[in-house]
């Protein structure tokens, strides 16, 4: 049936002045996309994550990605350099009875299953496992949430 979605087939082409070129056949319809070329590194501490960033000129944060990688791939921002703060020591959940830390990089589903955040703050606990698909809830970040100002993640 050709109203249905054929398979999307990507081939990655390396051009040395464009970036990645990605050639997908789609509804019977051949669409050419590239994206800019970037370098990507993993730090392993938060000083050497902003040395990485300073040293870049359009460099760019990865939390869990689900609001950065799209943008990127429709090209509404650019990046020479992705640094990605997982190894960065930004997440974890701290409760006493004065406060409620949540880490910036703490994933959605980890504060949904949080015994702490359940027992300090249930409110949060059930909006944190109502933010969008098990996809978003296992990589997003609260951190990337809030920064970005995702609706979807409200």
């Amino acid at each position: 049936d050709h109203n249905l979605v054929l398979m999307i087939f990507q081939f990655q082409l390396h051009l040395k002045k464009y970036g990645t070129l990605f050639i997908m056949l789609q509804k019977n319809k051949i669409i050419v996309k590239y994206m800019y070329e970037l370098q990507y590194t993993k730090p392993s501490n938060t000083t050497s994550a902003v040395a990485e960033f300073y040293k870049s000129q359009e460099g760019k944060y990865l939390a869990g990605g689900m609001t950065l990688i799209p943008t990127l791939k429709a090209r509404l921002a650019s990046s020479d350099l992705l640094i990605d703060l997982k190894d960065s020591s930004l997440s974890g959940i701290s409760v006493t009875s004065t406060n409620v830390v949540i880490g910036s990089m703490t994933r959605h589903c980890d504060v949904a299953n949080s015994v702490d955040i359940k027992k300090s703050i249930p409110s949060l606990d059930k909006l944190a496992g109502g933010i969008g698909d098990h996809m978003v809830s296992n990589c997003g970040t609260m951190g990337g949430s809030v920064a970005k100002n995702d609706p979807s993640a409200c």
